[in-house]
Order: C-alpha cells, then structure tokens, then sequence
C-alpha cells in the first residue's frame, strides 16, 4: 500500500509510538517543521517575485522620466532657435534647430543595448555578465 501524505494514518502513529514511546511525537514534529519550511520558501519566493516586479515598474518610471526630460530639452532647443532667427542669428539658430530636432528623436526612440536582467544558471555570480 503507498499513499502520499504528511503523516501517518493515526493507527500507524500508535503502533510506532508502542515500538518507541515517544516516536509518534516526533514524527508529528518532523512532519510539522517540513511544512513549516516549504511555507517559509514559498513567502521567501514571493517576495523576490515581488521585487524584481517593483524593479521593473521602477525601470519603466525612469524611462518615462527621462523621455519627458528630453522632450523639455528639446522644447527648449527649438524654443532657443526661433527666438535666435527672429534676432537674425542664423548659425546659432541653426545649431539650435538641429539639437532640438536630435533631441526630439531621442525622445522618441529610446535606444536598448540589453536587457538589464537575464534568467542565468544558478552557478553564476550576481552582477556577472556574459
């Protein structure tokens, strides 16, 4: 007869416990310390789910923040080359033209070299890049 349980049946408990007073007690313990530990490794899996959840919502902030820092410069830079032709100073207001035109592409595309994190073997060292 197999069966998968935590415990024994409790006329097995007893029968251990006539073998070795004491015995059926200590499986209880056993039994309740092994749950005990995998509840520990689940809430310890959750929180790291948890946070690397929070880092990503946190990259995804940092990448609008920085969209909206460059959209400002590029206001500003287009803002600056108008004002400089209408005063006449064409090379500068040229100049201004094209950084805010560059600045204004790079708000719009956000270059990726690679992604921040990568599922790796569990051999490797925290920071280590392939």
């Amino acid at each position: 007869m197999t069966r998968i349980a935590p415990l024994p049946e409790p006329r097995e408990l007893a029968q251990y416990d006539q073998i070795t007073p004491g015995l059926a007690d200590r499986i209880v313990r056993m039994a309740e310390g092994s749950a005990e530990a995998a509840n520990a490794a689940t809430r310890s899996n959750a929180e790291v789910n948890f946070a690397i959840a929070a880092s990503i919502r946190e990259d995804g902030r940092a990448v609008r923040r920085g969209q909206w820092m460059v959209t400002a410069l590029a206001v500003l830079f287009l803002a600056a080359a108008f004002s400089l032709a209408v005063i006449g100073n064409t090379p500068f207001a040229i100049a201004m033209g094209v950084l805010g035109c560059l600045s204004v592409f790079g708000a719009l595309v956000r270059p990726v070299n690679s992604a921040r994190w990568r599922p790796g073997s569990r051999d490797e060292t925290p920071g280590e890049v392939e």
